[in-house]
């Protein structure tokens, strides 16, 4: 996040633990000064806030919630699992925030940082998606015409060339369906997936022989074109998804 040297702003977040704990909350420069606060958690989901005054000229910064040991003025640090929602960094003018300058992004934490989705919304094609317990949550209501009309995908992937890679996720269907996963460069590597109605862990491995590049990861959940045998509507789940060199 970028800030202003002398200028004022508020941190805002909502938070509780299952044991009354205590945690910091920081604003941390990129040349380490800090601009931080104590806060005692309960049991309760309670709103909880501070101002700083920014002064560094160093101009970039990151929130940082410690929930460590007892160090660093925390008075109370015991196991338990905290919740925390709803964040926000703003300016403040000493006695309201400034309006839409809030700097942090998903601060619900409703969505995974670094994935997209995209539908065809030119024709039938309907979905929504959602974040539950770490994995994306896609309803799908219609698959459209061909497969590519619906898109989980994550982009500039760097690949080398000549190199095996695995890809390798977590997933399953409401109901029976198939599925084709690419890495998208210039060219496509693609593997098309049987879901089940029960959580499977799947993958596929490939040579990379293109110049060395970024690329895009697709999960393709649309039509039954391209070689997809059974597309129905379904709530599909998708998660643990990871990309590793073959170095054997």
């Amino acid at each position: 996040m970028t800030f202003v040297n002398g200028t004022q702003y508020k941190v805002t977040f909502d938070a509780m633990s299952t044991v009354a704990r205590d945690i910091n909350a920081k604003l941390i420069s990129a040349s380490a000064t800090e601009f931080g606060e104590m806060f005692s958690l309960t049991t309760e989901m309670v709103t909880y806030s501070y101002t700083f005054t920014f002064t560094d000229e160093d101009n970039l910064g990151k929130i940082d919630f410690e929930l460590g040991g007892a160090q660093g003025g925390i008075l109370v640090s015991v196991p338990s699992v905290v919740t925390i929602d709803n964040v926000m960094v703003e300016e403040f003018d000493g006695t309201a925030v400034v309006a839409d300058s809030n700097q942090i992004l998903n601060g619900n934490l409703e969505q995974m940082v670094s994935w997209g989705t995209w539908m065809a919304d030119w024709n039938s094609t309907a979905a929504t998606v959602a974040y539950s317990d770490g994995a994306v949550v896609l309803d799908i209501t219609d698959v459209g015409s061909e497969n590519w009309n619906i898109q989980l995908f994550q982009e500039n992937l760097a690949l080398t060339k000549q190199v095996e890679y695995t890809v390798q996720f977590d997933a399953m269907s409401t109901v029976a369906r198939d599925i084709n996963v690419k890495m998208i460069g210039a060219t496509e590597y693609t593997e098309m997936f049987s879901l089940t109605t029960e959580m499977v862990t799947y993958s596929f491995t490939f040579t990379y022989l293109e110049a060395d590049g970024l690329n895009k990861l697709d999960f393709e959940l649309g039509g039954a074109m391209n070689g997809i045998l059974v597309s129905v509507p379904s709530v599909v789940t998708i998660d643990n998804v990871i990309i590793y060199v073959d170095y054997n």
